[in-house]
């Protein structure tokens, strides 16, 4: 049995934090443990649990995006375990925390490897749009 609930930052940072860390470490300086941390603690991000059998496997953050056009629910960080083998439950569930808050879709900006992972299960909804380049200056 899996169950993903919206947890409190405080009681959950240092376990959630050691999950994250890899995740964060990727934005490329758009994020720190810290940032991130604060902006749990202010409430502009979300921290949920990924319980299986009781017992915490994963962590995500998510951010509600506003663009000119419209609002998303943007699952900006991911970290710990057995993610893949429930995905599906873990898509229905952001997409209805999506709806519940006035948003019109999700979004998630991942490593290369997500891909394979979207692209072998038909049954997600969520699909490739682009490519996303950076460049530090």
């Amino acid at each position: 049995m899996m169950n993903i609930i919206k947890v409190d930052v405080v009681e959950h940072w240092q376990k959630a934090s050691v999950m994250l860390k890899d995740a964060i470490d990727l934005s490329n300086g758009r994020h720190t443990i810290e940032s991130t941390y604060d902006n749990l603690v202010k409430g502009a991000m979300r921290l949920y649990a990924v319980y299986v059998k009781k017992i915490i496997t994963s962590y995500f953050v998510t951010q509600i995006v506003i663009y000119p056009a419209k609002a998303v629910l943007g699952i900006i960080f991911c970290g710990g375990s057995q993610v893949i083998r429930y995905i599906k439950e873990i898509e229905t569930f952001f997409k209805n925390e999506a709806m519940i808050n006035g948003c019109k879709g999700c979004e998630i900006i991942g490593r290369n490897g997500w891909s394979k992972v979207i692209d072998n299960i038909p049954s997600l909804n969520f699909q490739a749009k682009g490519v996303f380049y950076e460049m530090d200056i």
